[in-house]
């Protein structure tokens, strides 16, 4: 098999406590002669909650041997635990990529950077076909942030993990982020996780930076640094994604798929979804989903009896199991009744568009899914869902086994 290249153009290297051998990925490398490489440098399931100080050393003598070969390389993935071990753009990283589609940095725990006072400048490192981009924010400080030329044609970029240090003065500021980001022209999908963010010092308006990203995902954030991202950028994404964020303060969230998944049980969501304008809401693990929240989607208790979120039209629930069949059924239908007959003819769409439809009606509902973690549903409702849902599917699971599904497609 070592005669034939093309059986090791897929290497995954392990660092763990029980790591690959040196000499094995240098003969990886050598069978695969000159064509283009997927390289994974990983850890083994189950490894990445054991401390380990050896990591770097590891990883430092992979990147060594890997090095002459990225510019083969058509996707490159670290990861590990520690920001530390992975390896620094500026230091590690040159010449031409001319193959790398996708770089991904990913590491489990912010501990600093990789010997920020050994940085040799190699000269340019390009990667002119890069699409997909996965950085810590350490690394995106250190390149991006200083000269993000190498990696503006990426249409997909996360940064991830970020946690200033009480030993040194080091933050990483929202503004300064965004403004690297603005140099991204093509970019379509910004996601951002557990990032504590400096942003106390500005003083930037709507519109400071407007990025064009069609969906955008947040994991970790604030509901400080959400509601500064949305007021400076004015985003409008298509699609926007929140998990396990904290959302008491923010209400200005835009895009029209909107997709909310471990949002703690303290955490309010009908002041949150009380302006979204958007069609579809996708809840995942969200204990705070119940029938209070069913409530205000139908109109009831809500503020000056508006209805939340006014133009969704879909319904997509999974592991949800704190709401009840009634409060569905019965919010379904308060907004079926109250929705004007008018709803899907061109008037109003245009009203929707320009912003003059009135606020005390509301879209109907066409589309539910629940899957997952969640009640049973009786015979007498799944007849009623059927009757009043274009498409509907409930396939849920109680902790005792039970199950039920129920389906109905366009």
């Amino acid at each position: 098999m070592s005669t034939v290249a093309v059986f090791w153009t897929r290497i995954v290297i392990l660092v763990d406590t029980n790591p690959t051998p040196l000499r094995a990925i240098e003969s990886y490398f050598r069978w695969t002669r000159d064509l283009p490489l997927d390289v994974a440098v990983m850890r083994k399931p189950g490894t990445f909650e054991e401390d380990d100080p050896g990591e770097k050393a590891r990883v430092a003598a992979v990147m060594g041997l890997l090095a002459p070969h990225v510019c083969r390389c058509h996707n490159l993935h670290f990861d590990i635990i520690y920001s530390s071990s992975l390896p620094s753009l500026r230091r590690d990283f040159h010449g031409v990529a001319s193959e790398l589609e996708s770089l991904r940095l990913e590491c489990q725990v912010d501990d600093g950077r990789n010997d920020p006072s050994d940085v040799v400048e190699h000269g340019t490192f390009a990667c002119p076909v890069l699409r997909w981009l996965v950085i810590d924010g350490r690394n995106f400080m250190d390149s991006c942030m200083i000269d993000a030329r190498p990696f503006t044609n990426a249409s997909a970029i996360k940064i991830l993990h970020f946690s200033p240090s009480e030993s040194d003065d080091e933050s990483l500021s929202l503004y300064q982020v965004l403004e690297s980001l603005l140099k991204f022209d093509k970019l379509l999908w910004l996601a951002m996780s557990d990032i504590e963010f400096d942003f106390a010092s500005g003083s930037y308006q709507a519109y400071s930076f407007p990025l064009s990203s069609s969906f955008v995902t947040f994991e970790d954030l604030s509901d400080e640094v959400l509601t500064e991202y949305f007021d400076v950028t004015s985003a409008h994404p298509e699609a926007a994604s929140f998990t396990r964020c904290s959302i008491d303060t923010f209400d200005n969230v835009s895009g029209d798929c909107l997709i909310l998944e471990g949002i703690a049980v303290d955490q309010d969501l009908t002041p949150f979804l009380g302006e979204w304008l958007g069609s579809t809401l996708y809840l995942t693990n969200c204990p705070g989903f119940d029938d209070s929240f069913l409530a205000g989607l139908g109109g009831i208790g809500h503020l000056d009896d508006n209805f939340a979120a006014p133009n969704m039209d879909g319904l997509m629930i999974t592991d949800c199991p704190n709401f009840s069949v009634v409060a569905l059924r019965e919010m379904l239908d308060a907004r079926r009744r109250n929705a004007p007959a008018y709803q899907h003819d061109d008037d109003w769409f245009n009203n929707w568009r320009d912003n003059n439809f009135d606020e005390s009606t509301v879209s109907r509902i066409g589309k539910v899914e629940v899957c997952g973690c969640g009640p049973l549903i009786s015979a007498e409702d799944s007849e009623w869902f059927l009757a009043n849902l274009a498409e509907f599917r409930w396939r849920t699971t109680l902790p005792d086994g039970r199950t039920c599904h129920v389906e109905k497609r366009t």
